[in-house]
């Protein structure tokens, strides 16, 4: 299978330029995508807010994590209809995904919508502007609004880990490590998932003094703010 380590995580998922703006936009909707956990049907929508068509192309891919980091895979389990399109501008058109059942327990996906060159709406100096997106997409029992639970964490030198020994997605935002002297931010107090059975890690830039260290920040799922203990190791 080809794998790819993912850049393409967020709340939305990730939003690419690569110069100023032209008049054309892609946008997506929902941002998240819950099925049950025997798999199922499920709707997606891209749309062009712009004044210029544009084309899109939409892939479904398994998601894990691994070496502390995000991994999408080609894989059959996640379908999309139609994968290409073309919009016109304030045009939308309907995704429909469906995943295959995959077993027990809970299993995660992203859709990667990109928008494609289009060689009439080319700029004269080469430059162009295009936007990315990558949507989550779980197959779970767990309600959208349970609390994280199973999260452990730890510090090995300037490397921060979190453990996800729950069955179910941790989603967290405005992360931060606490301790002696000024708090450290996680991930840039970005959005972050920690998937269940999984672990991510995130560079710090150098170890934290010595004392007693607490993890910080919001979890996106319950609605509520988490502290807990960060073991050294």
């Amino acid at each position: 299978m080809q794998s790819v380590r993912a850049a393409l995580m967020g709340l939305a998922g990730l939003m690419a330029v690569t110069a100023m703006a032209h008049a054309a936009a892609l946008q997506i909707a929902p941002t998240t995508i819950a099925l049950p956990e025997k798999g199922g049907n499920g709707t997606f929508y891209v749309i062009n807010s712009g004044t210029e068509p544009i084309g899109v192309q939409v892939e479904g891919f398994a998601w894990s994590q691994a070496g502390g980091a995000d991994v999408l895979e080609h894989n059959a389990q996640i379908q999309v209809s139609p994968p290409m399109t073309r919009l016109k501008p304030g045009e939308r058109q309907v995704i429909r995904v469906r995943v295959k059942p995959a077993g027990s327990g809970e299993h995660a996906y992203r859709l990667v919508a990109n928008e494609l060159p289009d060689a009439k709406s080319e700029r004269k100096d080469g430059i162009q502007f295009r936007f990315s997106f990558s949507v989550p997409v779980f197959t779970t029992s767990s309600p959208e609004a349970a609390p994280a639970q199973g999260l452990a964490w730890s510090l090995s030198g300037s490397t921060l880990t979190a453990r996800n020994t729950g069955s179910s997605r941790a989603k967290l935002s405005a992360l931060r490590l606490v301790g002696t002297g000024p708090e450290r931010p996680v991930a840039n107090g970005n959005l972050v998932y920690v998937l269940a059975g999984a672990s991510m890690q995130w560079q710090l830039g150098s170890a934290p003094a010595g004392g007693a260290l607490r993890i910080r920040g919001h979890d996106d799922r319950s609605g509520r703010d988490i502290e807990a203990p960060v073991g050294r190791s």
